[in-house]
């Protein structure tokens, strides 16, 4: 069983590449949610109630459906 307290070398260039995919990552997804909640919000002002809530939930399950 491995300990938790044993080091691991983590190579600076996958370090770098960590880092770097993070300071993209999180402000696209921010990005992606605000505008899935926008589109959302649209829907439940401009279509009638039914249709809005269906477009409100196609958003989000195109928001959480895994793109790779």
């Amino acid at each position: 069983m491995l300990s938790t307290r044993d080091s691991v070398d983590i190579p600076s260039e996958a370090a770098t590449v960590a880092q770097r995919y993070q300071r993209i990552e999180r402000p696209v997804s921010y990005a992606m949610a605000g505008l899935a909640g926008v589109v959302g919000a649209a829907a439940i002002f401009v279509l009638p109630l039914v249709q809005a809530l269906l477009v409100a939930v196609a958003v989000l399950v195109l928001v959480r459906f895994p793109v790779f």
